[in-house]
């Protein structure tokens, strides 16, 4: 083969592996999902929409009881933070205040003891929106969510 052929089918070579790779960045442009991804609300409102078949009343039932939640969990996860910082602090005097941290230690114990009783019954009132069937369904997908035991 001379030299030459070989430098026209080296140029053939390039040439298609340009027009393809023109072609697979076209693909994306066109074909890849356009806009931002959706909300965690509506992410997560959308799985149970599909996951139970949610009606469209049940869903927009899920919506505000979601919201509901989760401004009563943010606020208590805002004062856990502030907490967790006055407790950082209260260790870091010389010599440490002991007593304002345990104080702290058991305000935040309080806290979270709150969030997961309102962990508790926002799951009871997403499953008081279900018919039996999907409440069966809510079951195994929160089953689904626990680690494996060994």
């Amino acid at each position: 083969m001379t030299d030459s052929v070989r430098i026209v089918r080296r140029y053939r070579l390039a040439v298609l592996l340009l027009v393809l790779l023109n072609a697979a960045l076209l693909g994306l442009v066109f074909f890849a999902p356009h806009g931002p991804p959706p909300a965690p609300r509506q992410r997560i409102l959308n799985r149970w929409a599909s996951e139970l078949a949610l009606s469209a009343e049940q869903k927009q039932q899920f919506g505000t009881l979601f919201d509901a939640h989760r401004a009563e969990a943010d606020s208590l996860r805002a004062l856990l933070k502030n907490n967790r910082h006055l407790l950082v602090e209260a260790l870091a005097q010389t010599p440490s205040d002991t007593t304002n941290a345990l104080a702290l230690a058991r305000q935040a114990a309080h806290w979270e003891q709150q969030i997961n009783e309102g962990l508790i019954r926002h799951l009871l009132d997403l499953q008081a929106v279900c018919t039996p069937e999907q409440q069966q369904k809510m079951g195994e997908a929160f089953l689904k969510t626990l680690p494996k035991r060994d």
